[in-house]
């Protein structure tokens, strides 16, 4: 009796441990069903951070474009404007197209400001290399992170600037002399060319963040 005893204790102990492994192995296969559940949420989360970077990236570099487009454009139509005032002035008959200074120094004005975003995104500011090309990359991304956030701040502070010279000159009606072209149109083109500027400086300091991050 005291053997039957012993041995059903036994038996009862061996399940009972058995049923004990068995619930800590489904504990743990649960916890890492909920790692590996975590760790797929964290990489699709990236993903999706990742795609929505390359769209804003893709988003400033097509404005970019397009405004030192636009500021080639206006360049080419003041090439022209000029070619044929120097024209008019030397064929009988013709003559110099009225106004022409004035039209050539708003055009002018706004074809700058249109390449800076443009020229920003590429790199393509004058920079003196003394020791730059022994640098590495990720030394060298630190330092654009510096000269980019110094270059948003400049193109800040020049935007406001000219916001406020168009808000003077609308305010006091002011016109070109030959033309009587309201001055703050030339001023208005150059604030949004520059407001492109200040984006692509911005964005440009994300870029280098990226990059002295190793990302």
């Amino acid at each position: 009796m005291a053997g039957g005893r012993r041995s059903r204790g036994r038996e009862l102990d061996r399940r009972g441990r058995g049923a004990g492994d068995r619930g800590r192995g489904a504990g743990r296969s649960r916890t890492r069903a909920r790692r590996r559940a975590h760790r797929a949420q964290h990489r699709v989360s990236r993903a999706a951070r990742q795609r929505l970077v390359e769209r804003v990236d893709l988003g400033v570099e097509r404005l970019a474009a397009a405004t030192a487009l636009a500021g080639g454009v206006v360049l080419l139509a003041i090439v022209a404007l000029t070619v044929t005032t120097i024209a008019g002035r030397n064929l009988p008959g013709l003559g110099p197209v009225r106004g022409d200074f004035e039209l050539i120094e708003m055009g002018t004005a706004f074809a700058v400001f249109a390449s800076l975003g443009w020229c920003q995104l590429r790199r393509g500011h004058v920079t003196v290399d003394l020791l730059w090309r022994r640098t590495s990359s990720r030394t060298k991304a630190r330092i654009d992170v510096v000269v980019d956030l110094a270059m948003t701040l400049a193109a800040a502070l020049l935007t406001w600037r000219l916001v406020l010279g168009m808000l003077d000159r609308q305010r006091f009606n002011d016109t070109t002399f030959i033309l009587q072209l309201p001055l703050w149109w030339g001023y208005a083109a150059c604030v949004a060319a520059s407001s492109v500027f200040v984006l692509c400086c911005a964005w440009s300091i994300h870029r280098s963040w990226r990059t002295a991050k190793g990302g």
